[in-house]
């Protein structure tokens, strides 16, 4: 079976993938299945995990809300509750989107997930490590997504939240000092922010999910075909892992918890996120940085790698693109969160829509470029032969390299 035919199953067979829910589950098995019947030896490990990544930002704004209500109605002990909530919604807030527990995460809804992992020997003595990572789960199609004006949006929406949680704070603590009744009014402002972010983040809750042909069955797809051609050739002294991950969607659980698990084991490895690789109109983009946030760099001999190899290779149109998706990420940010060499490759739209036909219900077989996909693998396969040939000659990474 070839990339395309992985992308036929997972969206026709099986469907929806939504995180902890069991369309993920026999995305999983389905995964640990070709792997096994391609000689290899998958590992399926499970987790626990949010089930949302919209509910903690809806009862955070919730909170804010409340924060309000007791700033209008409870008079100084209220004033005094509030911004001690508002404080702590605050931090809670910057540690969700920075991957971290939280009381946000504390307290809401948690499912089961499973990442499944594999590793093929190469043909000679182990020198290198290299890890392919491709999400298993789809996301739901909240209004946020719908358009690219929403993603627009999107991308303000969680800035503006943030400074408005600032904002309230700073009221409370100057009426604390001043009360005046300007502050107050001023408060009405804010609330009307935290209205609108707390109505849309739970409708997209109530949202179906996609069937995620090109996010992300296509990288799916791609990274099953690349580990069945090695098993066939190969490579001279690069060890190959394959993580197939879970929930990467709700806050990227999966690669959170697998370098946790296994970061130190592969701590020298090169980690290559694959995202995304097919969508119709797109171009092959490697993540010079990502922006969430905060902008996290690419490992820079992983990127000295792919531009080379994106120069050599002028038919698969191959550039470099400095991620902006608004409140979302692939799961190079976890990884880079661990300290480890990561890289992404996606297949990006034109600028300012760099995901396509993100989280939407459009984002299905018709929506899905063949000869894209092809590409995407041998870009792949190429940056794999390299990676191992500088290896090989011990010029790639040079020992140490933290």
């Amino acid at each position: 079976m070839n990339a395309i035919d992985h992308v036929h199953y997972l969206v026709e067979t099986i469907g929806p993938r939504g995180s902890t829910r069991n369309g993920e589950a026999q995305a999983a098995r389905y995964v640990a299945d070709v792997l096994r019947s391609v000689g290899l030896k998958p590992v399926t490990e499970e987790f626990v995990s949010a089930r949302s990544k919209y509910q903690p930002y809806a009862l955070s704004a919730g909170v804010e809300l409340l924060c309000v209500a007791l700033f209008w109605f409870s008079g100084k002990p209220g004033a005094l509750v509030a911004l001690g909530l508002q404080a702590i919604n605050l931090v809670a807030a910057i540690l969700e989107l920075s991957g971290h527990a939280n009381p946000l995460r504390w307290l809401l809804p948690k499912g089961h997930s499973q990442n499944v992992h594999t590793r093929l020997q190469p043909r000679g003595e182990v020198k290198r490590q290299v890890v392919l990572v491709a999400h298993l789960d789809t996301n739901r199609t909240p209004l946020l997504n719908a358009s690219h004006t929403w993603e627009l949006v999107f991308r303000w929406l969680l800035p503006a939240s943030f400074a408005g949680t600032i904002a309230l704070i700073a009221l409370l603590a100057a009426w604390l000092v001043v009360p005046r009744p300007v502050f107050r009014l001023l408060s009405l402002l804010l609330a009307c922010v935290f209205l609108v972010v707390c109505l849309l983040m739970l409708q997209a809750d109530l949202t179906p999910y996609t069937v995620g042909a090109d996010d992300n069955a296509s990288a799916v797809g791609v990274t099953l075909s690349i580990a069945s051609r090695l098993v066939r050739q190969p490579l001279a002294h690069t060890e190959a892992w394959f993580l197939l991950d879970g929930c990467e969607e709700v806050a990227l659980y999966g690669a959170e918890t697998f370098a946790r698990r296994h970061g130190e084991q592969l701590r020298q490895a090169s980690w290559i996120v694959l995202d995304s690789l097919g969508g119709a109109g797109g171009t092959l983009h490697f993540t010079g940085s990502e922006t969430l946030l905060q902008t996290i760099r690419s490992d820079p001999e992983l990127f000295r790698i792919f531009s080379e190899v994106a120069e050599e290779n002028p038919d698969l149109c191959a550039g470099p693109l400095p991620l902006k998706t608004g409140a979302n990420a692939t799961d190079g940010s976890a990884l880079a969160r661990h300290r480890l060499r990561q890289i992404a490759l996606v297949a990006s739209g034109p600028p300012g829509n760099e995901l396509l036909e993100l989280h939407r219900l459009s984002d299905d077989l018709d929506h899905l470029d063949g000869d894209l996909l092809e590409c995407s693998e041998k870009f792949v396969w190429e940056v794999l032969k390299k990676i191992d040939a500088e290896g090989s000659s011990g010029s790639y990474p040079p020992e140490g390299t933290p």
